[in-house]
């Protein structure tokens, strides 16, 4: 059997009215770890790496078949100025990030499909990392 799971991860700075301090975003990571060696990452999305100095807007899709029927998803979203891509891939691991340096909201979208033995469903650990701080 063949799965999807659709990842999204968002940090949000602001400024910090006590202190007068900004706060930024540095780096936003989602993954998964698929927890049986039976099951193996087939597909994922970001497949390459996207940088930009401006906001632009990039799409994430996957698209899984199975015996001719075919379902997918697929869901643009801003990047803003900084770095998306995988981070690490491995046949039962899949992480995504986005990395750079900005204050407001961002974040990445991301996606894994995975396959599993008929008839043993699926186990997997979904994480989130948020780094920021202040300048």
């Amino acid at each position: 059997m063949d799965y999807i799971v659709w990842m999204k991860g968002t940090g949000i700075s602001k400024e910090d009215v006590l202190l007068g301090d900004d706060g930024n975003v540095y780096e936003v990571r989602v993954g998964i770890q698929l927890n049986r060696d039976a099951d193996v990452v087939t597909d994922w999305e970001p497949v390459s790496d996207v940088s930009t100095g401006t906001p632009v807007t990039i799409t994430a899709s996957l698209q899984v078949e199975h015996n001719g029927v075919s379902a997918g998803i697929s869901e643009s979203y801003t990047l803003y100025p900084g770095h998306v891509g995988p981070q690490s891939l491995t046949s039962n691991l899949f992480k995504a990030h986005w990395n750079g340096n900005y204050e407001g909201s961002v974040g990445v979208i991301a996606g894994v499909e995975f396959r599993v033995p008929k008839g043993t469903g699926w186990d997997y650990t979904y994480s989130l990392y948020l780094d920021s701080g202040q300048f």
